[in-house]
């Protein structure tokens, strides 16, 4: 099992930007080259004692000394934003209220619907649909969904993602 002295001895990972660089020379890899590849969901992933990890979690150890039990939630929804600033651990339920607006959305809000001339707003919270209203306006819809989404989210809401 890699404890966070291990990992230190091999790697550097500066927490103001994000960035890991191997400090021991690994395989191939050179002492100073960046640690990662970008996999097919758009994270960075790399390699330490034959196992492969999220950069994220392996920055979330570092600083930390364990590897969380949740996920690990980027706050600015940037999937390759490493710092530790922008890292928070979440529940999978959390991490979804941070993600961005789903690609068949046509209001270009996020809970926000267009049914006829009106706009429904509608936001789920431990797994149940919750109907907030119907409105005249698109701005009246928006803000009443980002003011709900504040509401029963905390931490976790964002305006810019669903």
């Amino acid at each position: 099992m890699l404890t966070q002295k291990e990992l230190k001895k091999i790697l550097k990972y500066n927490p103001d930007t994000g960035e890991m660089i191997w400090i021991k020379h690994r395989n191939k890899s050179k002492i100073g080259m960046p640690i990662y590849h970008i996999d097919g969901d758009g994270y960075k992933r790399i390699w330490v004692e034959s196992k492969r990890y999220m950069q994220h979690r392996i920055a979330w150890f570092y600083m930390t000394g364990s590897l969380p039990d949740k996920q690990i939630d980027h706050i600015n929804g940037e999937r390759l934003d490493n710092r530790f600033v922008n890292l928070r651990e979440a529940t999978p339920a959390e991490n979804m209220r941070n993600r961005k607006i789903q690609k068949n959305n046509t209001t270009g809000y996020p809970r926000v619907k267009r049914v006829g001339k009106k706009y429904s707003v509608a936001i789920r919270k431990n797994g149940v649909r919750l109907h907030i209203g119907t409105f005249e306006t698109l701005g009246l819809a928006s803000a009443v969904s980002d003011a709900a989404a504040e509401f029963l989210h905390g931490e976790f809401y964002s305006g810019t993602y669903g």
